[in-house]
């Protein structure tokens, strides 16, 4: 590290996206190190063979991250001020299975905060925490377990997570198509540049309506009964009973009919 005076030193250094430990010593191992207090909002823990080891943490996201002047062996600056930038975040989560759970944001070194469930099966909360502080989300007790090659999470900067949420233990994002009309739409979704399927096509899917539309995606509540169906075989309306229509018989084979 270079030495700025009064005291003061510091060091630039490159490292690709993710979340980095590093810790401060003086004239190398030889000399007095960081020791920090497990749980501190600028460290992370880690734990093996029955030994817990504490470094100081930076989020690094693809711009250069400026950490303002600490105390050896403190999160907070000489004068006892904090000095990370603060800011209220609003943490956004959709879990694909679960409906009305439990669900909570674990910042480490801040705390665990509720989530409101909201629409669509998000959830929700707007918290005050460092920038750049790594987060996870916990379902109903369980810490979600981010897929091999996952960027940790980390507190952005700029006070939101828009336009979409986080998905429960996925490296993506969730909802990102809001136009209605297509097949990839999510409710909870704000760019239209995430629909990638085709639009609805509206219409009667009923095979025995007299209306039937094969091609039709959507049922719009149009189908009427009309006179019975020439040929009740042809459950794809081909006009021909082929084997196309043998699949769709043997696929409801066995199920149960209950008034």
């Amino acid at each position: 590290m270079v030495h700025n005076g009064a005291g003061l030193w510091s060091k630039v250094l490159w490292f690709p996206p993710g979340m980095h430990e590093y810790k401060f010593t003086v004239n190398g191992w030889s000399g007095p190190a960081d020791s920090m207090t497990p749980g501190d909002f600028c460290t992370l823990s880690t734990y093996g063979q029955g030994v817990t080891y504490v470094n100081r943490a930076v989020g690094v996201q693809g711009e250069p991250v400026s950490l303002p002047a600490v105390c050896m062996s403190s999160c907070l600056t000489c004068a006892g001020t904090l000095p990370v930038q603060m800011q209220p975040v609003t943490f956004r989560m959709h879990h694909s299975e679960i409906a009305g759970g439990a669900a909570e944001v674990v910042v480490p070194g801040v705390g665990a905060f509720a989530m409101e469930a909201g629409l669509s099966g998000v959830y929700q909360t707007t918290q005050t925490v460092p920038v750049g502080a790594p987060y996870a989300y916990r379902m109903n007790g369980t810490l979600e377990q981010l897929p091999v090659g996952c960027a940790p999470r980390a507190v952005p900067g700029n006070g939101t997570f828009a336009p979409y949420p986080d998905c429960f233990a996925e490296c993506g994002t969730c909802g990102t198509c809001n136009d209605p009309g297509n097949m990839d739409y999510s409710a909870f979704g704000t760019f239209s540049e995430g629909c990638a399927g085709g639009p609805w096509v509206p219409g009667c899917t009923v095979p025995t309506a007299a209306n039937y539309a094969p091609v039709a995606t959507w049922d719009d509540g149009s189908c009427v009964a009309g006179a019975p169906n020439p040929c009740p075989a042809d459950w794809d309306g081909s006009s021909t009973v082929n084997v196309a229509d043998l699949l769709i018989l043997l696929a409801g084979f066995g199920n149960q009919c209950v008034d």
